[in-house]
């Protein structure tokens, strides 16, 4: 039984690192990582203009709507957050 665990980990150690050096996979990484950032900036045309056409028009029919939820306290706090 250890022995079964023992190669099941190093099978999923070299199939992490195998995935992690891909190239293709790397480069996802990458630009999710690059619109992530200009989000978190507040950057908005510039993640406009960084995300895929699909997405520039999908957002142009958007609609977003917060939920609120007034918490025994007597404060009010998001609960939800949701765009279609």
């Amino acid at each position: 039984m250890r022995l079964a665990l023992a190669l099941l980990g190093i099978v999923l150690l070299a199939t992490n690192a195998a995935l992690a050096q891909d190239p293709r996979t790397t480069s996802v990484q990458q630009a999710a990582r690059a619109l992530l950032a200009l989000t978190d900036r507040e950057d908005g045309m510039a993640s406009r203009q960084l995300a895929g056409k699909q997405f520039q028009n999908d957002r142009a029919d958007a609609r977003e709507t917060v939920t609120l939820e007034r918490e025994p306290d007597g404060t009010w706090r998001v609960i939800g957050y949701f765009i279609r």
